[in-house]
């Protein structure tokens, strides 16, 4: 034993050895590597190699404006906007200079006192230590508003040590003021725009930094050590930062409620320690630096960025420049996309993105980020033009204002823009879009309203329309003379026209529904339907004009359907048997009737319309003298619906035209709250347990790490989506450690309402058309790889394993498990067949729980849940009790297996062969209960084999990498530490080999437990963890 241990003594010794012979290497050739000639002179010019020269024909400039980028009137250059605006007084030499809070008080004040008619000073709010927010209106009427007149907005030191966006914006409101009325370029940026110019929004950050401080950090957070850029509620809460915070300090509420005060239109916020202009997004959804993550708005904001850039002295120059780095920033056109450079999570201009109209940027005003009173003259001269030139985009674009036929304004309407986010009209209905040059349609909707669309075409970034728009109310027709309507604008057209008395009352029915937004019947938005409620000769011509996809004629007679059209413009998974069947289960009648749509007359009638491609069929509803006119109008809403999904193929086809139960018969207001979509701002924005996924047309809200496994759990239908809210309102509430502990291990992406969600139960033999559904969320989040479907039409689980890991069968049994109603049945209560079809396969249909398959193959995994028999007149409120623990049990069941959440490039498995690479972040390899030798792959490509035990005790077991890096350089670092604890360590190290043998097959692991107990002490077992 004496022996083994002089063995370690001996080896201990000579590791010492080597890493202070590589320090004392190593302190020799840094002086070497970075020589004088290899560093970086912060005076000089840009430095620019020939590679970068060639990234300038590659990157998103090029992409987007290859042909204008160096046109000058598109892109003014510092140059060319001095010639623009012409001669003007400039700031006086005495004023180039710091200022601290007294003396930019001052300054402001006495602005507001010598310029009362074009200036108004007030306070957004206080700083943590109470000093005032100033901000400096700066327009012809600055106290009020005026109709049409764009709000833009400045905010400089918002890091309290960078202060260059401070002095400049003291200094643009000195010229902007003593020039009006002298200079003509000038004066009509300050009639033309309402301007808000912020220049500290941390000045107790300003008052604890010092001159000089060319890179440091002494100031840069609040007094509470708080970085504000760190601090808005982030995108991914998974990325905060230590500097972070858990809650928006008073600062950034401050500037919050600023910013949804006034209209914003276009904003910059300037900071300082390199020289680039910076555009959304700032965080990437992996959390990792260098990953280009581009917004809606992808090309407007790089137009918005290099305008900047290219109105300043050189910050549009390609190449090396001082910089955050010891050899400076390599910046291609002066411009980067945010998380391109590195990501940055509680940004101000990401959440600004998401949350208001305005488009903001962040430029990096200069290198030293406090700079001495002698170096503003310079820092000035190269900014004034930038500054000028980036407010002149806040006169371009369009704008109007939004009325109703009355001349009444319509607040909150909807404009869409066919390439970036949609914006939202104020109350007074106004609304501005910036715009790049070109043509753009933009689309206006508003509830109870018909949309309507225009189209602009731009010339120059500051090329400006106005477009005022008036919407009809929806109950107004198209055509008053014969009352005909048209509701929505989707792309998926419909003609539905009504043929005999009978239909009369059922389609103006459905005329009301479809136009009230506080009614439960909402227009798909993929449908576009042209509605004629009793059908005139010489309407032909309008019908074909519509050019419908699908025409629906509404007749009297024994429910039932006739086809006019041939066979190959049928949707492929129409089946009329099905169609009949429900009808006739919908409308009670005794078909004591003649039914119009047998003869030949109508059939003739159709042909006039001309629509040789359309699918066209005559429903009939019924006989007059029959009662239940609601169920005959619920009928007609349903074929239509139907017809919509089947010809939009984005929902699964529906056979079932039997209204259901509304989900909030039964709830109270405060459930009502949170088993809606009102409950999700809660939790993004107030409580910031979840966060939104960015999606053009989809609501997924994400709660979890923002590392995989990703699962999508999904309502399919509108009787289960309370049941998603109110499972994401547990999950952010509870203090169960069951439930912490789901949140730690993955991502849940809730998307409780889907586009053209079925509104009526039906049974599923087949989730195929939800394949688009994944399809367009994996757009967003690439790394999803398993879904659980949530509708019903039955008691039964059905599970898609087309990666044949076994992981939705383990879901489906722990599901099972947990419901109450399933966990004993063998068969589905609800099923009345024996037989249903799944994946073009037939398969029996009274299992509780069964497999199925996606009809051409591959896929995701996937589980169809259904919850209730179309025949139970019940709400949605019973559900959630009767699934929650069932559904937790099945997401437990989908994190079991092996995690590396970092630097690792792939995981394979020793014997099986098979691979599970990064993916989000992290490799996450699912896996059942038992023993597996793996093998990780790290980025670097260095391997490492590892034993893992999965149980029912530890059903995911993550693995930490080594915090010792293979580095020189963090080897040179750590010697002066070895040595300093030496003596202490030898004295030690007899005892501690003795009373603990190293165990390598257990570095680096943590054990995480399934669920603990609830009377479980959590310090415990975190204690537990800790060893």
């Amino acid at each position: 034993m004496k022996h083994q241990w002089n063995q370690n003594l001996l080896h201990t010794f000579l590791c010492i050895w080597v890493v202070n012979y590589a320090y004392f290497q190593l302190c020799i050739l840094l002086p070497l590597l970075i020589s004088p000639t290899r560093s970086l002179d912060w005076d000089s010019d840009i430095i620019t190699t020939q590679e970068e020269r060639e990234k300038e024909e590659n990157d998103a400039l090029s992409k987007y404006f290859n042909a204008t980028k160096r046109d000058v009137n598109h892109f003014p250059s510092w140059e060319k906007m001095k010639e623009i605006i012409g001669e003007f007084e400039d700031v006086a030499k005495e004023k180039l200079r710091n200022h601290d809070y007294n003396a930019m008080t001052a300054m402001l004040k006495e602005t507001a006192l010598t310029y009362p008619n074009i200036t108004s000073l007030y306070s957004a709010g206080k700083s943590t230590e109470g000093r005032d927010l100033w901000v400096l209106i700066i327009s012809d009427n600055p106290t009020t508003h005026e109709e049409l007149e764009p709000e833009i907005k400045y905010v400089g030191n918002m890091h309290g040590n960078e202060v260059v966006g401070r002095e400049t914006l003291l200094y643009l409101i000195d010229i902007l003021c003593k020039n009006y009325g002298k200079n003509k370029w000038l004066t009509s940026l300050v009639d033309g725009t309402r301007m808000h110019i912020m220049p500290s929004m941390n000045p107790d950050g300003y008052e604890r930094g010092f001159d000089g401080d060319r890179q440091g950090y002494t100031g840069r957070e609040n007094v509470h050590g708080i970085d504000l850029n760190r601090n808005f509620p982030p995108k991914y809460p998974a990325h905060r930062e230590r500097t972070s915070g858990l809650y928006p300090e008073a600062e950034t509420l401050v500037v919050m409620a600023w910013l949804k005060s006034q209209p914003f239109v276009l904003s910059a916020n300037l900071h300082g320690g390199s020289l680039v202009a910076n555009y959304p997004y700032d965080d990437s959804e992996s959390g990792a630096d260098g990953i280009y993550t581009m917004s809606q708005d992808d090309k407007l904001f790089v137009e918005m960025a290099y305008r900047y850039a290219r109105g300043h002295a050189n910050m549009w120059k390609t190449g090396r420049r001082c910089g955050l780095s010891q050899n400076g920033d390599v910046f291609v056109n002066g411009i980067t996309n945010g998380a391109g450079w590195y990501h940055l999570a509680g940004g101000m201009q990401d959440w600004q993105y998401r949350f208001t109209n305005s488009l903001e940027i962040t430029v990096e005003m200069g290198c030293f980020k406090f700079p001495t009173n002698a170096m503003y003259p310079k820092l000035w001269d190269e900014h004034k033009f930038a500054l000028l030139s980036f407010l002149a985009l806040g006169m371009g674009g369009v704008r109007g204002i939004v009325r109703e036929a009355n001349g009444q304004p319509i607040g909150n309407a909807t404009i869409l823009i066919n390439d970036g986010k949609p914006i939202f009209s104020t109350s007074t209905g106004e609304y501005w879009r910036i715009l790049t040059p070109g043509q753009h349609t933009i689309t206006v909707i508003a509830d109870s309203y018909e949309s309507e669309s225009f189209t602009v075409d731009l010339a120059l970034p500051e090329s400006a329309e106005v477009k005022n728009v008036t919407l009809s109310s929806c109950s107004a027709p198209v055509d008053k003379q014969r009352n005909v309507y048209r509701r929505g604008r989707g792309m998926t057209r419909i003609a539905v026209i009504g043929y005999s008395p009978l239909a009369t009352p059922a389609l103006s029915r459905l005329l009301n529904e479809t136009c009230a937004a506080s009614t439960p019947t909402h227009l798909p938005a993929h449908l576009s339907l042209l509605i004629i409620p009793s059908y005139t000769s010489g309407l032909a011509n309008t019908i074909h004009k519509f050019d419908p996809r699908a025409v629906i004629m509404v007749t009297s007679g024994a429910p039932s359907s006739v086809l006019f059209s041939p066979r190959d413009t049928h949707p492929p998974l129409f089946q009329k048997e099905r169609l009949d069947t429900s009808l006739k289960k919908a409308i009670p009648s005794e078909g004591q009737c003649v039914n119009e749509a047998s003869g030949t007359r109508l059939a003739q009638e159709v042909d006039t319309f001309s629509l040789h491609d359309a699918f066209s069929l005559a429903v009939s509803i019924g006989c007059e003298g029959e009662e239940d006119y609601g169920k005959r109008w619920a009928a007609v809403e349903g074929v239509v619906e139907m017809i919509g999904n089947l010809l939009s193929s984005d929902s699964v086809s529906e056979y079932s035209v039997l209204p259901s139960a509304n989900p909030l018969d039964h709830f109270s207001p405060s459930e009502a709250l949170l088993s809606t979509s009102a409950s999700l701002s809660i939790f993004e924005d107030e409580q910031q347990c979840a966060h939104r996924v960015e999606h053009s047309r989809l609501r997924i809200t994400a709660v979890g790490t923002g590392r995989p496994p990703f699962t999508l759990v999904a309502a399919i239908e509108k009787r289960t989506e309370s049941l998603i809210y109110e499972y994401l309102t547990t999950l952010c509430n509870s203090t169960s450690v069951r439930h912490k502990e789901l949140k730690r291990r993955g991502t849940i992406l809730f998307l409780p309402e889907i586009p053209s969600t079925q509104q009526n139960c039906h049974d599923y033999g087949s989730i195929d058309p939800f394949r688009f559904l994944l399809q367009d969320v994996q757009s967003v989040i690439p790394a999803l790889d398993n879904a659980i479907f949530v509708a019903s039409g039955g008691l039964k689980i059905r599970y898609l394993d087309p990666s044949g890991n076994g992981v939705t069968k383990r879901m489906g049994e722990a599901y099972k498990k947990e419901q109450t109603l399933m966990a004993t049945a063998e068969y589905d209560v609800c099923s009345s067949e024996r037989n249903t079809i799944a994946g073009g396969r037939t398969m029996s249909g009274k299992e509780t729980l069964g497999g199925m398959n996606w009809s051409e193959g591959g896929g995701v995994d996937a589980l169809l849940v259904q919850l209730g028999c179309c025949y139970e007149e019940r709400s949605s409120s019973g559900l959630f009790s009767e699934n929650e623990k069932a559904l937790t049990a099945a997401l437990e069941a989908r994190t079991r297996g092996f995690s590396v959440p970092k630097d690792a490039a792939m995981v394979r498995s020793k014997s099986a062969g098979q691979e599970w690479k990064e993916r989000g972040g992290a490799v996450f390899v699912p896996l059942l209960n038992g023993e597996y030798q793996l093998e990780i792959v790290w980025k670097n490509g260095e391997k490492k084999e590892v034993t893992v035990k999965i149980s029912d005790s530890f059903p995911l077991v993550e693995f930490h990498p080594s915090s010792s890096s293979h580095s020189l350089l963090l080897a040179a670092l750590l010697a002066t530490f070895i040595i300093g604890i030496g003596i202490f360590a030898l004295r030690r190290l007899g005892y501690s080999l003795y009373r603990r043998p190293f165990s390598e097959s257990t570095v680096g692991f943590e054990r995480i437990p399934l669920y603990m107990s609830e009377d479980e002490d959590e310090d415990d077992v975190i204690n537990i963890r800790a060893l």
